[in-house]
């Protein structure tokens, strides 16, 4: 039976658990609330009386220490570079949400928990934005995406386990055994440019204020090479090899760590040597009037605003390209999946949505 005892201090009360089982060592911790030193008292006997051994180091370390510990310290093995910024803001999303636990409190109920509350949680308002553009729908309430809380998921396993293994502490081996976890690729989008809605593109572009001819030449490029925006974006001309056709994406630049050759098609081409007439000097990059993709994004929003198409995202061009490709049946799977980077065949398959006039065309 756990004891708890009360102890008057200078800058309050302070309820202080201790914890002695034969054949298990001696814990303690100390609360403010008396309520947390019981619900706690009640969680390390629970999963001692369930016969899981709880480590000293794990009941005394919370999770906002884990991840500040591994924010500050964690090397990525295939890069060799500290955490990038999407890692880092799920890391304060855990700190937020689960930084108060302790290791040893956390336990599988809580994890499924946590989880399905997700799934559900209105996702707050930026507090920076004091005005609400009618283009980023930022009265919408919305919850976060199957998508993104998977990612939660996983990075709150990766973070627990890297910090026991590094400080020699044992997790709750049951923590993450079994969890219904959101399927990657739920709700996926599988949106198609509609007739005339490419021509409508470089229209508004042409009718923008701000980088005119290079938006034209981008949208273009996305739609013949199936590349994502960040590797449009990060393409260099040290890169290109006009001579053999095709462009080097190095791995940093992608999204699954591998690096890939992209044959370019005669009118990718084309838009190369036009970006190449205006080369600016003070950069190696082929596209450099976009710092970012957000950057590109947004832009790209208020192109489809101007030109009054409705749910189309920068990103739904790589999947146009990609059908394109399937459409044309000049190339295999395996050719489509090496130009497009995808490394499972399970995630080419859903691009593959031939339109059924075009299926109905080869049946005579």
């Amino acid at each position: 039976m756990a004891q708890i005892r009360r102890k008057e201090l200078k800058r309050g009360v302070s309820y202080e658990v201790r914890i002695h089982r034969s054949g298990h060592p001696s814990l303690s911790k100390s609360f403010r609330q008396l309520a947390d030193a019981r619900a706690w008292a009640n969680e390390i006997e629970g999963k001692i009386d369930g016969g899981i051994s709880v480590d000293r180091k794990a009941s005394k370390t919370k999770v906002a220490d884990v991840c500040e510990s591994y924010a500050k310290s964690y090397i990525d093995p295939k890069s060799g570079k500290h955490i990038a910024t999407p890692e880092r803001q799920r890391i304060q999303t855990l700190v937020h949400d689960l930084g108060e636990y302790s290791v040893a409190v956390l336990t599988h109920e809580i994890v499924k928990r946590y989880i399905s509350k997700l799934l559900v949680t209105e996702i707050p308002p930026d507090p920076r934005r004091k005005k609400i553009h009618k283009l980023y729908q930022g009265a919408k309430s919305k919850t976060y995406a199957p998508a993104t809380v998977r990612k939660t998921y996983y990075q709150l396993k990766k973070v627990l386990e890297w910090h026991s293994r590094e400080h020699s502490y044992q997790l709750d081996p049951h923590i993450f055994d079994g969890q219904a976890i959101p399927s990657a690729w739920a709700g996926v989008r599988s949106r198609r440019l509609e007739d005339g809605e490419e021509l409508l593109l470089y229209m508004s572009a042409e009718a923008g204020y701000d980088h005119k001819a290079e938006t034209i030449r981008v949208i273009g490029f996305a739609l013949e090479t199936a590349m994502r925006a960040q590797e449009i974006l990060l393409a260099t001309w040290s890169d290109l090899n006009l001579d053999s056709g095709t462009l080097f994406i190095p791995k940093d630049n992608t999204k699954t760590s591998t690096a890939r050759h992209i044959p370019l098609s005669k009118r990718s081409k084309e838009i190369l040597r036009e970006q190449m007439a205006i080369r600016k000097s003070v950069t190696d990059r082929i596209f450099s009037s976009f710092s970012n993709s957000q950057h590109l994004s947004k832009h790209f929003r208020r192109i489809c605003h101007r030109a009054n198409i409705q749910d189309l995202k920068f990103h739904d061009l790589r999947h146009e390209a990609t059908s394109r490709f399937f459409e044309r049946g000049r190339l295999s799977d395996m050719e489509i999946m090496k130009i497009t980077g995808h490394t499972q065949y399970s995630t080419l398959q859903r691009y593959a949505n031939l339109r059924s006039s075009d299926l109905v065309s080869k049946m005579d």
